[in-house]
């Protein structure tokens, strides 16, 4: 009988002092580090060359973004396990990284025990959100109230709508829309008072929710 191999984890992350305590972790904990990065760019390259069974991914990237990164890691090395490892347990977050391609979720204020759990489990081809993040989530989750936006939005607003519950920034959706940011504001101002919510970010959780209900 041959024995196991270890999991090999690949960890992104910009804080240098991070990555070093994570790596001394996995180790402690029988697990192959098998390579690190700071950047998107970085962690593409590397990722692609070592193949892991895991990839640790924060969110807050410095001028990247992580939430990017997890769908281009998914469509360049589709059997590499992710897991989000992050500060942010909003679950606007969660459900964003979902929809990009995490398997796991675990914040930096969970317990080390709950990513060794993730990591096992998703290398097991299983899911994994850590009790506080899977709290929050289903609770976001039972509170959702619109499933349909209303009829009377323009098709510009729609689109817009949409690409808000698709994850994408205002500057993201300006340029993919080929119209200036101060558009998009503006008709996000339409769709909060036709939607009857007060800020941009109850805005972007409702698209996120109404997209979200109509993949089931």
């Amino acid at each position: 009988m041959t024995e196991r191999s270890a999991i090999r984890v690949f960890v992104i992350d910009d804080h240098g002092v991070m990555r070093m305590g994570l790596r001394q972790l996995l180790t402690r904990r029988g697990f192959e580090v098998c390579g690190e990065a700071e950047t998107a760019a970085d962690a593409l390259v590397r990722i692609g060359a070592v193949r892991p069974d895991v990839a640790l991914v924060d969110l807050s990237l410095g001028r990247d973004d992580g939430m990017a990164l997890l769908e281009k890691i998914r469509q360049a090395v589709p059997d590499v396990g992710l897991i989000v490892y992050s500060m942010h347990d909003d679950p606007l977050y969660v459900r964003r990284a979902i929809t990009a391609g995490a398997r796991g979720y675990v914040t930096k204020d969970d317990a080390s025990s709950h990513l060794v759990d993730a990591i096992r489990a998703v290398h097991a081809g299983q899911q994994f959100y850590s009790e506080s993040v899977a709290g929050r989530l289903v609770q976001s989750i039972a509170t959702d109230a619109v499933t349909e936006p209303p009829p009377a939005l323009s098709k510009r607003e729609q689109d817009i709508y949409n690409l808000l519950g698709d994850g994408f920034s205002i500057s993201e959706i300006a340029e993919m829309l080929h119209v200036s940011r101060k558009t998009v504001e503006t008709h996000c101002g339409n769709l909060k008072q036709k939607l009857r919510v007060k800020s941009m970010r109850e805005l972007s959780r409702t698209a996120i929710q109404h997209r979200t209900a109509n993949r089931r």
